[in-house]
């Protein structure tokens, strides 16, 4: 009998999310007759991962959602990805987490989330998770509450687990959290709050920031968008993978699609920069997608891409 592979546990947000498009974003005080809305199954925890899954990663959520119909579909979205709900809590007194995203023509986008549930995750419930103790990769973001985020990296720690924090939103990072974190993956403007060497911009900028950084977490990995990263592990110079040129449809969930992707690659076998290599693509691919077309997507689609691929 073969072993099931390395599991990666996610511990994070789920949101029921609104994609609302127009011509421009309103600014404050301001009204605008859109063009379409849609709704999809969102929040960075949830994205995160069903793009492990899309990846080949084998994957468990460990979250919370309310007893309603937005809830009735976020799980329905993990499962029918093959990730394991075990995890997953429904609660009777609070709503599932959701979010409203406004989309202008150039495919950039602003968003309002409103947790819910999300915030209701509770720590003993951690303490007893199998999935979680026995996972081999852990992913976590910033939209649950500090102390769930210590709780899990602690627990998957302990079990000799990757730790991988995407710290976004950008929010002090704890140095006991820190001292836990395997990967910090920021992008730039989380990467400018947590450095606090200003405006990053460019590549070398990208560079400055996560040499600061690797000070508090060994590895970190800075995005710059469509311009690419830079990887830096404590004491080492740090490196670029460079952009790609694409005709951007949206790039709504390009950050979760990369952190995804770079983390089934890890628990794969591969080492940081092809691991970041990859990630990097898949990114790319997923932002020449449009929305509708992108459940088809697979780790193919990635891998034809690098084939064929030409760094900007």
């Amino acid at each position: 009998m073969t072993s099931p592979g390395p599991l990666i546990a996610v511990v994070g947000s789920l949101h029921y999310d609104i994609l609302v498009t127009g011509d421009a974003r309103p600014r404050k005080g301001e009204t605008l007759f859109g063009e379409s809305w849609a709704w999809k199954c969102g929040g960075k925890g949830g994205n995160q991962a069903l793009e492990a899954a899309r990846h080949g990663g084998r994957v468990a959520f460990i979250g919370a959602v309310g007893q309603d119909g937005f809830g009735d579909a976020l799980l329905n979205r993990l499962s029918a990805a093959g990730i394991n709900t075990d995890g997953v809590r429904r609660l009777a007194d609070v709503g599932s987490g959701m979010s409203v995203a406004l989309f202008d023509r150039s495919g950039d986008y602003g968003a309002v989330i409103v947790p819910g549930s999300n915030w209701q995750i509770a720590a003993d419930d951690l303490a007893e998770d199998a999935q979680l103790h026995g996972c081999d990769a852990l992913l976590l973001q910033n939209e649950v509450h500090p102390e769930i985020n210590m709780a899990a990296a602690r627990i998957a720690k302990a079990s000799g687990a990757l730790v991988i924090l995407n710290a976004a939103p950008a929010r002090k990072l704890p140095n006991n959290l820190a001292s836990l974190v395997d990967i910090l993956v920021v992008n730039e403007i989380e990467a400018e709050a947590l450095a606090g060497d200003g405006p990053i911009t460019t590549m070398a900028a990208a560079e400055g920031a996560a040499r600061t950084l690797t000070a508090r977490v060994g590895t970190v990995i800075v995005t710059l968008g469509g311009e690419g990263l830079v990887a830096c592990r404590r004491g080492e110079t740090p490196e670029r993978v460079p952009g790609h040129r694409v005709r951007v449809a949206s790039t709504h969930g390009a950050g979760d699609t990369l952190i995804g992707a770079l983390a089934t690659r890890l628990v794969g076998g591969d080492a940081l920069m092809p691991a970041a290599h990859y990630a990097n693509a898949a990114a790319a691919v997923l932002v020449s997608t449009p929305e509708v077309d992108r459940a088809g997507l697979t780790a193919a689609e990635t891998i034809a891409f690098l084939d064929a691929a030409d760094p900007a």
